[in-house]
């Protein structure tokens, strides 16, 4: 029962924060907004959770309609059976986090399990022209990220190769190269989170 009043409540909270590629958390007024949260197969839309500094939480708004801004938005994910809010990546002021993970209780108390400070944030390039394809770029590219964590760590904006819809998932292909044929990293991402990388 409680379960179903968490989607309830969820669906009829969700319906207009700026669409953003990470999540975004205001330390001054406690709101933390999620461009898409998964829970089972349902996602929904421009999330947003106030976390009081009582340690309560109240989810205020949530959307099941995508708007085409979402696209390559960072995708936050809720297990029902652990109640764990999974971010991979947190705005907090200048700060970043990633690999958030919240408890939300179902008596309305929230706990963070979970957050690892970004080290330095590089400026990120509009192109990789000149931008070095390292192995330890490569290696430090893990599954499970999104592409604005990958372009933080190569250090350009990606080029979106494909994008194709296959059983309710969306699939899309990115591709990084300094120079056409010289050095390239490209990946692929299931619902907005790497599943495969290759060096070209």
């Amino acid at each position: 029962m409680k379960n179903l009043f968490l989607l309830v409540t969820i669906f009829l909270c969700l319906t207009s924060l700026a669409f953003a590629s990470d999540a975004e958390y205001n330390s001054a007024n406690g709101l933390l907004k999620m461009p898409i949260v998964k829970v089972d197969q349902n996602k929904y839309y421009d999330v947003q959770v106030v976390l009081q500094s009582n340690g309560q939480y109240q989810i205020t708004q949530a959307n099941q309609q995508a708007s085409s801004q979402s696209s390559g938005s960072s995708e936050s994910s809720f297990n029902l059976q652990t109640r764990v809010l999974s971010i991979p990546t947190v705005k907090v002021g200048s700060k970043t986090y990633i690999n958030v993970e919240l408890l939300l209780k179902t008596n309305g108390n929230y706990q963070i399990t979970q957050a690892q400070e970004q080290a330095s944030t590089t400026q990120i390039a509009q192109s990789c022209d000149g931008v070095s394809m390292t192995d330890a770029k490569y290696n430090a590219i893990t599954t499970g990220m999104t592409v604005a964590q990958v372009n933080q760590i190569i250090g350009c904006q990606a080029a979106l190769q494909s994008s194709s819809t296959f059983a309710g998932v969306l699939i899309e292909s990115y591709q990084w190269f300094n120079t056409p044929g010289i050095e390239a990293i490209g990946a692929t991402f299931e619902d907005g989170k790497l599943w495969d990388k290759t060096r070209v």
